[in-house]
This record gives C-alpha cells, structure tokens and sequence, in this order.
C-alpha cells in the first residue's frame, strides 16, 4: 500500500472507463452496460483507505437500508477530487477488477457490493451482480469447471476467431465450447 500524494506513485488513467461511467449516468441501456463491464474488467482502480502498520481499513458507504458498498475510483483524478483536502494525507492502494470482485464475493466483510465513484458517476456493482461476474472469473468456487453445450456463443466470437487465424497459421481448426 501507499500513499497516492506521494508522487512517486503511477497515476490511474482510465480515460475510456470514465467515459463509459459518464455515458452510463445518461443511459444505462444494456450495450452500454456489457461496455462498462467490459472496460472495468480491465481497469485498475483506487481503493481510500485508513490506518497504519499493516492493520488498515477500507472506505464504505451505506444506502438506507443499511447495506454497505466499499468505495473505490475509477482514476487519480476521480480520487483526487473526492479528497481534495484530504488528499494529501488520504492513503489508497491500487486494486483490479478482480480483487474488487474476490473481496465482495467471499464475503468476509459483510458488503453488499461496491460502488465508483460515489457522488459522482456512482455506478454500483451490487453483490448478485458481483456473485454472478466471480462465477464467471472462477472467483469463490469449487474449483471445478463444468462444460457443456452453450445456449448461445458471444455474437463477435466467429469474426473474431476468422481474424486470429489469418494471422496465427500453426492453427489449422478450431473447436469452441464455452465452460
């Protein structure tokens, strides 16, 4: 962990993820959704925290019916903001979309998802949603894949698979099963 005023420390740019959280404020159709989704998968994000010597904690906000949801930011400016005061003694550390996802989903801490940039943008990953992503990730399972025919193949999936293989030619066929 780290200080985030220290300027040593890498900034957090994730110009298309913020831009897909101001979109989403607008509409929050389900391609936009699948778009955040799929640019938050991929995204680092900053997590406030408080304390010293290894016993830390972790910024939370509650709705009304008393549900908690860790506070994390989409980028260094995003965080800045959110403290300016503070910022120069305010502490976070650097997290995936998957150790957001883990921290939630094996719920040790009691929440109820997370939420970005809270007061803001403010879209919240709620623990149905985390659940079902970390299933997905393989994330808090049993360690067991299960495969099957799917109900459906992601649409890009063939275009996708046509352009790799023009340009990888130690592949001569290619079967596909999700899991």
């Amino acid at each position: 962990m780290a200080d985030l005023s220290d300027n040593k420390i890498e900034r957090i740019e994730n110009t298309a993820l913020v831009e897909l959280l101001g979109k989403i404020r607008n509409d929050n159709s389900e391609e936009n959704m699948i778009a955040l989704l799929k640019e938050a998968a991929v995204s680092r994000f900053i997590v406030p925290v408080d304390g010293s010597d290894g016993n830390y904690s972790f910024h939370a906000v509650s709705d009304k019916s008393g549900s908690k949801y860790m506070v994390v930011y989409s980028d260094s400016d995003s965080f800045e903001v959110a403290f300016e005061d503070k910022y120069k003694k305010q502490q976070g550390i650097i997290a995936g979309f998957g150790d957001l996802i883990e921290v939630v989903a094996t719920d040790k801490m009691g929440l109820s998802g997370f939420v970005i940039n809270p007061g803001v943008e403010e879209v919240l990953f709620g623990k149905d949603m985390v659940k079902m992503i970390a299933q997905q990730m393989g994330i808090g399972g049993d360690g067991t894949a299960k495969v099957g025919e799917p109900d459906k193949y992601p649409p890009q999936l063939h275009d996708a698979l046509t352009e790799y293989l023009k340009i990888e030619p130690s592949v001569s066929r290619i079967w596909v099963r999700l899991m």
